[in-house]
């Protein structure tokens, strides 16, 4: 597991704004919610809508692509760019729930 640990964090995908703000959230509703009113948070699609707002706006604001020549943004690789944001930031917010359970399992 430390070594699980270690080469994610040398990977440098831990320090991804995307995936720092899903731990955040995570952390944040594992924490402050009981089982039932996570359960809804997941359910909603208003999570969701918020989580491809910010992953938009993330990725046409701070990290656009441009295309050769570096004057118009590529917005097909962007839109990509951003559609994966959405994914590692739901995505961690699951997963650093699971992970906190198991470690307070011990």
């Amino acid at each position: 597991m430390l070594r699980g640990l270690k080469a994610l964090f040398m990977s440098g995908l831990f320090w991804d704004p995307m995936v720092l703000l899903g731990i955040f959230t995570g952390s944040l509703l594992y924490f402050n919610f009981e089982y039932e009113q996570i359960e809804s948070v997941y359910f909603d699609a208003r999570f969701y809508a918020l989580a491809a707002i910010i992953g938009v706006l993330y990725n046409f604001s701070f990290r656009p692509v441009y295309k050769r020549g570096g004057r118009v943004i590529d917005y097909q690789y962007t839109t990509v760019n951003a559609i994966l944001a959405f994914l590692k930031l739901v995505i961690s917010s699951v997963l650093v729930m699971s992970f906190i359970s198991l470690v307070t399992i011990f």
